[in-house]
């Protein structure tokens, strides 16, 4: 499900179209401006994307394996009640969610803990009320240095606050290419 369908939202689609083919997934598309939501699915149907069009954002959550939103929402009215028992939840968007999302999901993977908790995010209320889960948070790059046993059953959050190690991912891919693209003899130094 996407939940969300502007430009952030379509920019989803065109990455998953890209990453996983174009008939991978069935998309489940919501946002409350229908024209958002007719345009979203204008750039579904040029894909060549398998969708629907949900009624409500409960509608497109309830029957999701994975959740991306992509709002502009600036209070939670995504509850855990709404997501499959083994969702994956995407926080592209951070205000999205009530915060037992996050005090009911079995795993919560972040690019950098210290800075989600000094963002005025839900980890950081969580936190502030003594609620955080700890033991339940995975570092990204932590985890790949090291990677350790996760549980295997669960609803996982994805909260992209922090360093965010996907940008940084992308960043260097252009790097790389920008030097061996580079020509040398022509850079004064």
């Amino acid at each position: 499900a996407i939940v969300g369908c502007g430009q952030l939202g379509q920019t989803h689609l065109q990455m998953l179209a890209a990453c996983h083919g174009r008939q991978r997934f069935d998309y489940l598309l919501y946002d409350h401006a229908a024209p958002v939501l007719a345009q979203a699915a204008q750039c579904a149907d040029r894909l060549g994307l398998d969708f629907a069009c949900a009624g409500s954002a409960r509608a497109a959550i309830a029957q999701a394996d994975i959740v991306i939103t992509a709002t502009t929402a600036e209070q939670p009215f995504i509850e855990h009640a709404w997501l499959k028992p083994d969702a994956l939840y995407c926080a592209v968007s951070l205000m999205d969610a009530h915060l037992d999302i996050f005090q009911n999901a079995a795993l919560i993977v972040v690019d950098d803990l210290n800075q989600c908790l000094h963002e005025g995010r839900p980890l950081q209320t969580l936190a502030q009320r003594g609620l955080l889960p700890r033991e339940r948070i995975v570092e990204l790059g932590q985890h790949l240095k090291r990677p350790a046993p996760l549980p295997g059953r669960g609803t996982v959050v994805f909260n992209p606050m922090g360093t965010v190690i996907t940008d940084l991912a992308v960043a260097m891919a252009v790097f790389e290419r920008a030097l061996a693209n580079a020509d040398y003899q022509s850079l004064e130094m």
